[in-house]
């Protein structure tokens, strides 16, 4: 019992490292959207093209990189990064006001003692809260090649 359970370890380990079982995800590359942020690592390369998601087909992912277009063979690719779509607004405007009654004791800046208003006031004012975009998230990654037999 035991070494049938050790042995399917070793299986499912020699598996992983050879490839065989992982999942081909250049389907969903396919299917994202026309302009999604992508960050492209390519063989051979240290950084990652930072460009937008054009079109994709089983071959090759077109892609805009600042005013031209470019293909990018999926064998030159190790790893396919993408920028999911915002689910909340990345700006957020808060309006706030406030009314200060007749006859209400305030402290006046720059003097001592407390002075009444004559009629009402009102505050108001806005914040602008400012979101970050959200992570890249690992779409595509090229499966590690079988060793030969």
């Amino acid at each position: 019992m035991l070494f049938a359970t050790l042995a399917s370890a070793v299986v499912l380990v020699a598996q992983q490292q050879s490839g065989a079982g992982t999942e081909d995800t250049w389907w969903k590359v396919a299917n994202l959207d026309r302009g999604t942020e992508l960050r492209v690592y390519k063989s051979g390369s240290t950084q990652p093209l930072n460009v937008k998601m054009d079109e994709a087909n089983a071959e090759r992912v077109v892609v805009i990189k600042g005013k031209e277009q470019v293909a990018i063979r999926k064998e030159d690719i190790t790893r396919l990064d993408f920028r999911p779509s915002a689910k909340q607004p990345r700006i957020k405007r808060e309006d706030h006001m406030k009314t200060a009654d007749p006859g209400t004791q305030v402290q006046s800046p720059g003097k001592l003692g407390s002075n009444r208003i004559p009629h009402g006031t009102t505050e108001s004012g806005s914040t602008l809260t400012f979101g970050s975009k959200p992570d890249f998230e690992t779409i595509y990654r090229r499966p590690i090649p079988s060793p030969g037999k």
